[in-house]
Formats: structure tokens, sequence, C-alpha cells
């Protein structure tokens, strides 16, 4: 009879403990099974003792004492030539994916980069640790990290990608043809002054870039009405290109400047958001710039889209007196030769705009501290000038921006751009050769990404 007692009572703590797992595993089931909770790199943390988990290009990657908040070691990238990066092929072709990792510069010529496919990050040359995120389509299979610049090197850390099942805010077609540049010909871009042609290589991935060859003045080639309608509508454009050593590269959309590069022969990135309505300006332009005959540049998978980011309202709006409505200009200082002021100027709503008046040459502007250096943010507005001026707008050190916007005149021109600040001063500007010649800008907003 007591063995009999016992024998139940195991039978019945079984039972219960049975009851209690499988109440653990319903609930988990029940919950919603989320495929970005999983790691999909290997070694994303940097806590292997080496670098096997990592295939290196144009690098010697290290691993080194440190680490962002814990941990015991980081992944450094030693620059050994141009397109120094590492990559693990772990993506699956045309899925999303979000990539979060920790990086930074070697304080001096070095910055990190991080992609997905097209879309990537680009930090500073700090030594601070800055995060970098990246939301885009694996049209390439490899998570790659570079250390960008023209010596030196970047560190990362706490690497981690997750297959993305979010909104895809960035799904929208490519609007050009051979963006990738891998048709075998140059069949899709159209040309004047130059010769193009397709040679081995890549910024990136792939197998071909475009090369343009200077024939003439100014060698270019395009793509022409890439868009259709007379509604205002904003693109985004990204991409790479870099110069010869002698001629340099100049990238164009909507008549707006997206890449005005060097002449190093360093790929250079781009990515520049651009505002347009005129059908027959809505082409995209690529340029060799300088040299003579012989001298050339090369692109490579230059990306075009609709742009459907979410809208400013959702974010919070960083400058002070961003509408220009403030009677006085007390939110606004002063940088360069220039005087700040209200003036009154009714756009669309409001009463009044902020001109900045030259004093002399330079780089007259105003700003507002209102950055975190390698944090991406957009600015959008509008602006005009007293006559054909070039507007800088971005962040204080002119190193990121709207890079240089098209010269404009003495009608409203509105204005998008993202950048990531390599400086906490927001700056409003613009390019002056003399005494009393002006900007004015409304309805301002910076926003962080």
């Amino acid at each position: 009879m007591k063995k009999l007692l016992i024998a139940l009572l195991v039978l019945i703590a079984a039972y219960l403990v049975g009851a209690v797992v499988l109440a653990v595993a319903n609930g988990q089931a029940e919950g919603k099974v989320l495929n970005a909770d999983k790691q999909i790199l290997t070694d994303g943390d940097m806590e292997a003792s080496d670098t096997s988990a990592w295939t290196a290009v144009n690098t010697t990657p290290t691993k080194e004492a440190g680490g962002v908040e814990d941990g015991k070691r980081i992944l450094k990238l030693t620059r050994d030539a141009s397109g120094a990066y590492v990559y693990q092929s772990v993506l699956t072709i045309g899925k999303t994916y979000k990539l979060d990792v920790w990086a930074r510069g070697d304080g001096a010529n070095n910055y990190p980069m991080a992609y997905i496919g097209v879309a990537g990050a680009v930090g500073t040359t700090s030594t601070e640790w800055q995060h970098l995120t990246v939301i885009g389509v694996a049209e390439f299979g490899s998570v790659k990290f570079y250390a960008a610049g023209p010596s030196g090197y970047s560190e990362f850390d706490n690497a981690y990608v997750t297959e993305y099942i979010g909104k895809q805010t960035n799904a929208e077609s490519q609007m050009l043809a051979d963006g990738d540049m891998e048709e075998s010909d140059t069949s899709s871009w159209l040309f004047s002054q130059s010769i193009l042609t397709k040679e081995s290589g890549a910024a990136v991935d792939g197998a071909r870039i475009l090369r343009i060859t200077n024939d003439g003045a100014t060698p270019y080639a395009y793509q022409p009405n890439i868009t259709s309608g007379t509604d205002y509508k904003t693109y985004r454009a990204t991409g790479w290109a870099r110069g010869d050593g002698t001629a340099n590269p100049v990238i164009t959309l909507c008549n707006q400047m997206l890449l005005s590069g060097t002449v190093s022969t360093d790929w250079q990135r781009f990515d520049a958001v651009v505002h347009c309505k005129t059908l027959g300006t809505r082409r995209l332009w690529i340029y060799t710039v300088g040299g003579s005959p012989g001298n050339y540049a090369e692109f490579d998978d230059i990306f075009v889209t609709e742009y459907t980011a979410p809208t400013t309202q959702n974010y919070v709006a960083l400058f002070t007196d961003g509408d220009m409505e403030a009677a006085d200009t007390s939110a606004w200082s002063e940088l360069g030769s220039a005087s700040v002021t209200k003036e009154s100027a009714i756009r669309d709503d409001g009463l009044l705009a902020l001109r900045v008046t030259s004093s002399g040459s330079g780089s007259p502007g105003t700003h507002q501290d209102v950055f975190v250096v390698g944090q991406r943010y957009r600015m959008t507005g509008w602006t005009r000038t007293d006559s054909s001026r070039t507007v800088q707008i971005g962040d204080r050190s002119l190193a990121g921006g709207c890079a240089s916007l098209p010269s404009t005149g003495t009608s409203w021109t509105h204005f998008d751009c993202t950048f990531t600040a390599g400086h906490v001063g927001a700056r409003l500007g613009f390019a002056s050769t003399g005494a009393s010649q002006w900007a004015e800008f409304d309805d301002v907003l910076a926003t962080a990404l």
C-alpha cells in the first residue's frame, strides 16, 4: 500500500511538472514569433578570439581588447587598399533585413560604413562609438563592414542582423535601367562628348562598372525623363563614383547636385533626396569633370526611387523657430560674415522668413546646435536668394547636408535631404561673393532618422 501511494505521488508530480512545461511552451507559441529576433551573423558580438567568421578584402582584420557596453573584444579593420571591407554571405537575395552595429573611426582619416545591398549607413572619423542602423533589401547576399578613407582603420562591435518584418518604407522600384552597371554594354545610357565603356570591377558587389572617358569639353551620360507627371515628387538617389586621380565625378538629378566628388580613385558614396516638378528636368546626369581627353570617372550601383519615408510629423522637430514666425532672431546664431534678420515674406502660410545677409565673401550663415555627430538627419524646407546663389544646408562643418544645392533665385525652392551629421551645429547659409547678398529660409524642419 505504501509503495502504491509513493508511485501515485510520483505520477501526480510528473503530471504537474509536465503541465507546467506544457503551459510555458504553449505561452511561447501563442505569442508572435518574430524572425527579427534571430541573429543571422556569426561572431556578431565580436567575442570570438579570431576573425575566421569574416572574409576580408583589402583589409587586415584583427580582434582588439575593448567593447561598447560589454564583452572583451572588438573587430578592427585596417585599410590595406581602396575598398577595404569584411563580409559574411548570410542574406537571401530579395528579402529585407535590419542591421544594427556600433562603430567608430580612427580620429583622423578613416570612417566606418555598414551595408545591406545598396542600403548603407556611414559614420564619421570620430573615435566615439556611433550607432549605425540600416534597413534594406538584399540585392546581394552579403553584409559588409567598411574601413573607408585614404588610410587608417575603423572598429566595429555588437553587430546584429535580422530579417526585417516591419513596414518596408524603401520597397520602391528602381527607376534606372542598368543602374547596377551589370549589363554587358552601355545601351541604356545616352551620352555626349564622351566614350562610355563597361569595365571590370565593383564598388560593392557585381562584375562591372561604367566609365565615362573625356572626349570633349563636358563629357556626360544620362537617362532622360525617368519619371512622368507634373506634380512635385521626392526622390532618393544612392550610389558610388570615383575619379582617376585627375578628373572627378559629378552626379545630378532634377538639376540638383547629388555628388560633387573628388579626383580620388577611392570609391565615394552619395545618398541624397531631391524634390522636383518639371518633367523635362527629371533626368539623372553623370559627368566626368576636369582633366583632358583620356581622363575618366567611374560609376556603380546607382539606385533611384520615389521617396516615401515616414512623414516628418512623426518625428520630433529639432529647431526652435523653424517656421520662422518668431518676431526676433534670438533662436538663431550668426556664422561667418553674416547678419540675420526676419523679413516679411508670405510664401504659403505665416508672415515671416529668416534672411541671412552677407557682409563680405565666404559662407555666411546661421545655426542652431541641435545635432549629434554621427546621427542621421533629414532637413526639409524652402529657400530663395537675391540672385543666383548656391545655398548651403546641413551641418555647420559643411561636411554633411544637401551637398551643394543648385543655384537658386528669387523664387521659393523646396529642399529635402538626408545626411549624417559631422558637427553639432545645423547650418542654413549660402556661398557669397560680396556684401549685401542674401538668402532667405522658411518652414525649415530638422528631424533625426
